[in-house]
Parts: C-alpha cells; structure tokens; sequence
C-alpha cells in the first residue's frame, strides 16, 4: 500500500500472480479491482497470463517478439 501514499493516477503491477495458485491469483485480482474502483487510478498489469486478466481487464496488448500486436477490448473489470 506504500504506492498509494502519494495518491497516484497510474500504478504498475509486474508479474504479481507469477507462481500463484489460482485462488491466491483470483485474490490478487479482485485486490486491484478494489484499488481501480477506490482511487480511480489506472493499473497497467503486466502478466504472461492472459487468462489472469479476462475479467479484469478493458484492454490487453499483446506484445511478442518485441512489437505491439493490436488491442484486444475485452470489456473487463465488471
């Protein structure tokens, strides 16, 4: 929660639900959901598991062999 001192605008998760069984990494999830929903902030995930971010994500960009292929609206974060 240190992040959060200065009220920031942008926060960025990298790899949090690496090495997670899946509740733990639902867990995590459903945590930045709160945190988007209490301090409006925006929250750049960065995970190699797409399915992690299904039901939390507006959008995800696919990077692969250094390139950005497209967005993928997925309608997340209900």
């Amino acid at each position: 929660m240190g992040a959060l001192i200065g009220e920031p605008s942008f926060l960025i998760a990298d790899e949090v639900t690496t090495a997670l069984d899946v509740e733990t990494k639902i867990e995590i999830v459903n945590f930045f959901k709160r945190l988007r929903e209490k301090f409006k902030i925006s929250i750049l995930f960065i995970t190699h598991d797409l399915s992690t971010l299904k039901n939390f994500a507006d959008k995800i960009y696919v990077i692969f062999g250094g390139e950005n292929n497209n967005a993928i609206n997925c309608g997340g974060f209900n």
